[in-house]
């Protein structure tokens, strides 16, 4: 009854609903999920002491007890299945309509629903003109193979899509390749042109002297790489799939944070000119009345002195910290609504960390991936703009050349 399919082709947590036969009692055959009986002790339904999970009475029903599900199941379309006998561990596979979106119709094992999976479009697993590719990442969207892909478009498939999808470089039309929606979404960028600009790096940062800023932005591109993956997995249980969003969140603005203070912190501190010009651009040096000994004391220790104030530093307040980067470093932030977004961003992070994801209103804070995506791309960008005028060296004097 079950093909060619062999155990040995299936994984013990696979959903997928197979045929089984009672070994003592070969007459007992039932249809049921991989993952529902892989770990039960009495394997048949039909034999004393199995587990049935067919009809039931009414005050045992899914329909009695869940009645929030009794709401979402299909009017039309689940025949002559009646959700007042089937039990709420029911391998039945009905159809269900969200009830906060109508137009959201899905099927769904009864048990998995029980166990807390709700609407997978609400959630972000299913597709709609809501969580597609193209409403929540039109620039990977906009790299869509037109031909390749036969009639499926960025409108039909969700970022966490593990399906391989046909691409084409946005900058060389020439280069295409195969990848899954998911893989596309976190690594951004072509394959080809990764190649070149990954050879450009390498021989920018042998350049560089200052290499240490090198080693931050590696970090905060790993940093990232890893929540854009975390952000890609689902719990049945929404209250822990927030929990999650949130963390991951909160992760990014930490990610942030932390570049920009060791890209500050490793640049400042190894200058004499830079710890010099940034005593002069902070208050807590600036305005000190100091003794001959501190001024002695500075001229020796200035390193230390001004690594510690650094150390002590919130490196997330962006407009505390723009000001920094500009007088010390020569380095400019953005103004405007890319600041106010990242200044959004900044805030949302101080609800989720210290109100528990509630605003200062009482009003809890409920995250969707189109706006984790978002916010990951806001700051990526941000930062590969901030590095990119670090690489620079705006700071140092620039000389001109002298004419023939």
């Amino acid at each position: 009854m079950n093909g060619k399919l062999r155990p040995s082709d299936v994984s013990h947590g696979s959903s997928r609903e197979v045929w089984w036969q009672c070994p003592k009692s070969p007459s007992h055959s039932w249809k049921e999920s991989i993952d529902r009986i892989y770990g039960r002790k009495k394997k048949c339904r039909q034999c004393p002491g199995g587990r049935n999970f067919g009809t039931v009475t009414a005050e045992k029903s899914l329909g009695y007890l869940h009645p929030k599900l009794l709401a979402e199941w299909h009017p039309t379309l689940n025949g002559d299945l009646d959700p007042m006998s089937l039990a709420p561990g029911s391998g039945k596979k009905p159809f269900w309509q969200c009830a906060a979106d109508p137009k959201h119709v899905w099927d769904a094992h009864v048990f998995r629903r029980t166990k807390g999976a709700g609407c997978p479009f609400c959630s972000g697993l299913r597709a709609d003109s809501k969580t597609c590719l193209a409403a929540v990442d039109a620039e990977i969207a906009a790299t869509w193979h037109p031909t390749r892909n036969g009639d499926v478009t960025p409108a039909d498939v969700t970022r966490q899509s593990a399906t391989k999808r046909w691409w084409m470089c946005g900058t060389n039309p020439e280069h295409v390749w195969s990848q899954s929606v998911q893989n596309r979404v976190n690594r951004r960028q072509c394959p080809e042109c990764n190649k070149l600009a990954r050879k450009g790096k390498l021989e920018n940062a042998l350049a560089r002297s200052i290499s240490e800023n090198v080693s931050s932005y590696a970090t905060f591109a790993d940093s990232i790489d890893s929540l854009s993956r975390l952000a890609l997995l689902e719990s049945p249980d929404p209250v822990l799939q927030q929990v999650l969003y949130r963390q991951v969140y909160a992760g990014v603005v930490a990610s942030m944070e932390t570049y920009l203070s060791d890209t500050f912190i490793n640049t400042v501190v190894g200058s004499k000119v830079l710890r010099n010009r940034f005593a002069r651009a902070t208050s807590d040096f600036a305005n000190r009345k100091y003794k001959l000994d501190e001024v002695i004391d500075w001229e020796r220790h200035s390193q230390t002195i001004v690594k510690k104030h650094l150390v002590d530093q919130v490196f997330h307040n962006l407009p505390k910290v723009g000001p920094l980067f500009k007088n010390v470093l020569k380095v400019e932030f953005p103004t405007g609504d890319a600041f106010a977004d990242l200044q959004r961003i900044v805030n949302a992070r101080h609800n989720i960390v210290h109100r528990n994801g509630r605003t200062k209103k009482g009003q809890f804070l409920s995250l969707t991936v189109a706006e984790i995506d978002s916010a990951i791309s806001k700051v990526r960008h941000f930062v590969e703009d901030v590095d990119s005028q670090v690489a620079q060296t705006p700071w140092k004097p620039r000389h001109p050349t002298k004419s023939r």
